[in-house]
C-alpha cells in the first residue's frame, strides 16, 4: 500500500501551528527550501485525524507574515507528499484568507500556481503599486532559484480586501505619555466610567514605564488612509508576571485583555470589535498564548454578549478590589474555530 492510498480516508482539520511544533514547521520548510517560520506569523497546520497506527499526523501547512499595519504575504503553502491531491492546500489558503484581517495581501506564486492563486481573488501587482522591500529582496532570491525550471521569472502578486467585508479601519499604536491629557479625559466619560468607575490608572506615570509583560496600545481611526484620530485603548498583559498581581496565582502563558473606546461618537460602529480582532491577533501571534481572559463588570452585560460574541465563554464571577466582574476566556482552539476571526 503506498502512503497516498494509506491516509485516503483520514479526514483534515485546520488549527494554529503550537509552540512546540515550530522546530517541525522549519525542518519541513528546510527541505522545500523555504524561509524558517516564525513566531511573529500567522501559521495554520492541516492535520489528519487517522485512527491506524499513524494516528494523528500533520499534512501540511501554511502562513500569513504581517508587513506593517494591514498588509500580509500569504506564504508557505506546503503539503507533505503523503497527502497531496485532497484539496488541502485549498483548505490552508481559504482558511488564511478567511482569518486574515489585513487590508491587502500578497503572495508570490510559482508559475504554474498562478492560476490557483488567483482562483483567490489574486491578481498581478499593478506596475505603479508601491512594493515593500522585503517582498522586492525575496522575488530576487525565488527568481534566481526557480526562474529557469518555471519557464520564466515570477511575479508580485496582490489581493486586496473585499470592500464588503472590509473591518472599520483601525490601527494600533504604542501609546506615549503625550496621550496622558485625551486618556485622562475619556476617563471622565460617562460610557468609560460605565465600565471602569473608579479607576486612576496614573497615565504620565504609566504611560512612561515599559515592561515587557504589557502593551499600552493607542487605537486610531484611519482617515484618508492615515491613522490620526485616536479613538480608544488597548491594554494587553501577561497576568502571571504582572507586577501588582491583580489576577492573582494564574497559570503561564495567559494574556488579559483591558479595551474601551474613548470618544462617545465613535460608539456603535463596529470599531470596538475590530479593535478587540487586532488585540486578540496580537495576543495569539506569539504561539506559547494558549488563551485569553477578560474581566467585566458583572453588571455589564452589554459587553459580556459582545465577547461571547466573539466566542469567550464565562467562567464564573469573581471580586477584584470592590468589583464584582464575570471572567472570560477565550481558548486558542476558540480563537481557531473562527470566534476570534
Amino acid at each position: 500500500m503506498d502512503s497516498s492510498t494509506e491516509h485516503a480516508t483520514d479526514t483534515i482539520a485546520l488549527r494554529l501551528l503550537r509552540s512546540d511544533e515550530l522546530d517541525w514547521a522549519n525542518a519541513r520548510y528546510a527541505e522545500i527550501g523555504f524561509n524558517p517560520a516564525t513566531p511573529e506569523q500567522i501559521i495554520l497546520v492541516a492535520e489528519t485525524n487517522g485512527e491506524g497506527a499513524g494516528g494523528n499526523m500533520l499534512a501540511g501547512l501554511g502562513r500569513l507574515n504581517p508587513i506593517g499595519a494591514d498588509e500580509a504575504e500569504l506564504s508557505g503553502i506546503h503539503v507533505l507528499p503523503a497527502f497531496q491531491g485532497r484539496g488541502i492546500a485549498a483548505r490552508i489558503v481559504a482558511e488564511l484568507l478567511r482569518r486574515s484581517r489585513h487590508r491587502l495581501l500578497y503572495c508570490i506564486p510559482l508559475r504554474h500556481l498562478e492560476p490557483f492563486y488567483m482562483r483567490y481573488g489574486f491578481a498581478p501587482i499593478a506596475a505603479d503599486q508601491p512594493i515593500p522591500c522585503a517582498l522586492v529582496t525575496k522575488l530576487g532570491a525565488c527568481n534566481r532559484r526557480h526562474a529557469q525550471s518555471e519557464g520564466g521569472d515570477m511575479r508580485i502578486f496582490t489581493r486586496e480586501r473585499p470592500a464588503e467585508s472590509q473591518p472599520a479601519r483601525i490601527t494600533l499604536r504604542p501609546g506615549r505619555v503625550d496621550d496622558s491629557a485625551l486618556l485622562r479625559h475619556w476617563d471622565e466619560e460617562p460610557h468609560v466610567i460605565e465600565s471602569d468607575p473608579d479607576d486612576d490608572w496614573e497615565w504620565e506615570t504609566e504611560l512612561a514605564h515599559e515592561p515587557d509583560w504589557r502593551e499600552q496600545l493607542m487605537a486610531e481611526l484611519v482617515v484618508d488612509g492615515q491613522p490620526n484620530r485616536p479613538i480608544g485603548f488597548v491594554q494587553i498583559i501577561d497576568p502571571e508576571r504582572e507586577e501588582s498581581h491583580y489576577w492573582g496565582d494564574c497559570e503561564p502563558n495567559l494574556r488579559a485583555i483591558d479595551i474601551w473606546i474613548g470618544e462617545a461618537d465613535c460608539l456603535g460602529k463596529g470599531y470596538g470589535e475590530t479593535m478587540m480582532r487586532l488585540a486578540l491577533d496580537r495576543c495569539f501571534a506569539d504561539p506559547a498564548v494558549t488563551a485569553v481572559i477578560i474581566d467585566p463588570l458583572a453588571s455589564n452585560t452589554r459587553a459580556h454578549k459582545f465577547y461571547q460574541r466573539l466566542g469567550f465563554v464565562p467562567e464564573g464571577l469573581r471580586r477584584f478590589f470592590d468589583h464584582e466582574c464575570l471572567v472570560h476566556r477565550l481558548t486558542r482552539a476558540g480563537w481557531v474555530a473562527g470566534a476570534g476571526g
